[in-house]
């Protein structure tokens, strides 16, 4: 497929002969034939800090500024 253009200028058969379906969709064997050539398309789990480290840093921060901010109670 050529990625020199943009898909929406094209006509419903243009667009059907560049992704090589039809109006019906993929066969099935033609289905699990693209599946095992390009995989799954699916988009992986992001990566997020457990609740328990980011508790842990504002506990950290707060005991910092605590330190070091100028102490009027004493």
């Amino acid at each position: 497929m050529n990625s020199n253009f943009h898909i929406w200028t094209l006509t419903p058969t243009d667009v059907y002969k560049t992704l090589t379906t039809t109006p019906q969709g993929l066969s099935e064997v033609e289905t699990n034939l693209r599946l095992k050539q390009s995989g799954y398309h699916e988009l992986p789990e992001p990566q997020t800090p457990e609740l328990g480290w980011a508790i842990w840093a504002v506990i950290w921060v707060n005991i910092f500024l605590f330190n070091t901010s100028p102490n009027q109670y004493y």
